[in-house]
C-alpha cells in the first residue's frame, strides 16, 4: 500500500483540509486589499501651481486672476506644471496682454481634494518632475513583500503543518506521525490514527526514500534536464503573470473614470476567471489552461494599443479581460507548480517561483515609467511577456489525472517518456473513488 492510500485512510479530503483552507481565506483577502491599495493611496488628483499672490487659507480667489496667472492646457484647464512668471502676475489685470513667459511651479501645488483628501502624491508632491517617484513607491512596496517573505517565511512555517510526506523524506518521521494523528482525529478517524506508528509511515515510503538524498537544496531545481525545464518555464510563467497582473491592475487612473467603480470591476473579474480556470483545469488540463490564459491575456493587452483613447468602455473591457486571464493563470500556476515539482523539493521549488513572481510585481510599476518614452512600450512589454510565457508553458508536462512525482528521478523518467504515464482505465476508476490527485490530492499532500 502506497503513501497515498495511507492518506486516504485517515480521511482524505476531510474536515481538517476544509478547516485549514478556510482559515487561510481571511489573511488572503486582506493581502489582496493591500496589494491594490496604491490605486487609492498613490492616486494623482487634479493639481496646478500654487500662487502665493492668489491662494490663501480660505481658497477664495478671482477666477480671472487665476487664468491670468496659469496657462491653459489642451483641454482648457489650468496647466499642472507651469505658471506665468511672478513678475508678470504682479501687474496683470483682466484687460492686460498675456505673454507666453512661463516657469515651473516654484511654490508647490494646489490639489483637488474633492475625491482624495490625501495621498502620497499630495503629501510628498510627487508630480511634474517627481512623478516617477510614484511608480518607485509602488515598486518599493512590492519589494517589501519580497523581503518580508524571505525574512518571515521561515517564521510562518512554525504555525503551518508541514507535508507529512516531506517530513518523512527528511528523516522527521516523528513529527509526521504527530501531524497525521492530529489530522485523523479531526477527520473522525481517531482509531486509524492510534494504530499509526513511525514504522508504518516509513514502510509506506520505502520506494520514495530509496531515491532521496539526505538534503535537498535549490540546486536540485537545475541539476537535471527535466528539472531545469520545469523550473525555467515556471520562473518565466510566474514572472510574466505577475508583471502583467499588477501592471494592469495598478494603473487604473489612465482610464480617467470613477476609480472606485473601476477597482470594483477589475476585482470582480477575478471571480469568474478563477471559476473558469478551475473547470478548464479539471476537464481540459493544466498545461492548455495555463498556456491559453497567458497567451489570451497578452493578445488582449496588445489589442488595447489600437483602440482610440475616446473609446473608454472598450478599452476598459479589454483591459479587464486581460487581467481576468492573468488571474486565471495565477490560479492554474499555483496548482500546476505544486504538481510538477517532486515532493522532496516541492517547497523549495514553490518558494523560488513565487519569489520570482514577486520580482515581476516589482518590475511592473517601473515598466509604466516607459510611458513617457513611448505610449506603446508598456502594453507591448506586458502583452509580449504573456505570449512568451504562455508559449513556454506548452513545454511543461500535463498532470491531470496523473500521480504526483515524489523524487527528482521520477521527474526525469516521466520527462524522457514525453509526459507522466497515464493511469490504466482500471487505475483511473480506483483513482476517482479513493485518491484523486488534483486539486484534491494536492490539498491532501500539504498535510
Amino acid at each position: 500500500m502506497g503513501f497515498n492510500d495511507l492518506l486516504q485512510s485517515i480521511g482524505g479530503l476531510g474536515c481538517f483540509q476544509v478547516l485549514h483552507t478556510s482559515m487561510l481565506l481571511l489573511p488572503m483577502c486582506f493581502m489582496a486589499c493591500h496589494n491594490f491599495l496604491q490605486n487609492f493611496t498613490a492616486a494623482i488628483p487634479a493639481h496646478r501651481c500654487r500662487l502665493p499672490w492668489l491662494d490663501n487659507q480660505t481658497m477664495t480667489y478671482d477666477r480671472g486672476l487665476l487664468l491670468a496667472s496659469v496657462p491653459l492646457d489642451g483641454n482648457q484647464k489650468p496647466e499642472s506644471c507651469q505658471r506665468y512668471t511672478e513678475a508678470q502676475s504682479a501687474v496683470w489685470s483682466l484687460n492686460s496682454t498675456l505673454y507666453n513667459n512661463t516657469e515651473p511651479c516654484k511654490d508647490g501645488w494646489v490639489y483637488d481634494k474633492s475625491v482624495f483628501s490625501s495621498t502620497i502624491v499630495t503629501e510628498w508632491d510627487l508630480v511634474c518632475d517627481l512623478h516617477r517617484m510614484r511608480q518607485m513607491a509602488q515598486s518599493v512596496y512590492m519589494a517589501g513583500l519580497l523581503v518580508g517573505a524571505l525574512l518571515l517565511g521561515g517564521l510562518s512555517d512554525r504555525f503551518v503543518p508541514e507535508s507529512a510526506r516531506w517530513l518523512i523524506l527528511r528523516g522527521r518521521s516523528r513529527e509526521a506521525l504527530k501531524y497525521l494523528q492530529r489530522v485523523a482525529r479531526i477527520n473522525g478517524k481517531r482509531e486509524v490514527g492510534v494504530k499509526l506508528s513511525e514504522e508504518v509511515l516509513i514502510s509506506h515510503m520505502q520506494s520514495e526514500m530509496k531515491h532521496v538524498k539526505s538534503s535537498q537544496s535549490p540546486v536540485e531545481l537545475f541539476r537535471t534536464p527535466g528539472m531545469r525545464r520545469v523550473t525555467i518555464c515556471l520562473l518565466l510563467v510566474w514572472f510574466s503573470a505577475s508583471l502583467g497582473f499588477y501592471g494592469v491592475g495598478m494603473d487604473l487612473q489612465k482610464f480617467k473614470s470613477n476609480i472606485f467603480l473601476l477597482q470594483f470591476f477589475f476585482g470582480a473579474i477575478d471571480i469568474p476567471a478563477h471559476l473558469i480556470s478551475a473547470m478548464s483545469m479539471s476537464y481540459i488540463g493544466r498545461r492548455v489552461t495555463l498556456s491559453a490564459s497567458l497567451i489570451l491575456s497578452g493578445l488582449t493587452l496588445l489589442a488595447n494599443m489600437f483602440i482610440p483613447q475616446d473609446m473608454i468602455i472598450l478599452r476598459i473591457a479589454l483591459a479587464a479581460l486581460g487581467k481576468g486571464c492573468l488571474a486565471a493563470s495565477f490560479s492554474c500556476a499555483y496548482l500546476y507548480s505544486g504538481e510538477l515539482f517532486p515532493t522532496v523539493v516541492r517547497q523549495t521549488g514553490m518558494g523560488v517561483v513565487t519569489m520570482n513572481g514577486r520580482v515581476g510585481s516589482m518590475v511592473a510599476p517601473l515598466v509604466l515609467m516607459l510611458w513617457e518614452v513611448s505610449t506603446i512600450l508598456p502594453p507591448v512589454i506586458y502583452g509580449l511577456s504573456g505570449i512568451l510565457s504562455g508559449s513556454a508553458a506548452l513545454f511543461l508536462t500535463e498532470t491531470r489525472n496523473r500521480q504526483l512525482p515524489d523524487t527528482v528521478g521520477q521527474v526525469e523518467t516521466r520527462s524522457k517518456s514525453k509526459g507522466f504515464p497515464r493511469n490504466t482505465p482500471k487505475e483511473e476508476v480506483a483513482l476517482t473513488k479513493r485518491e484523486p490527485t488534483s486539486p484534491q490530492n494536492h490539498l491532501i499532500d500539504t498535510l
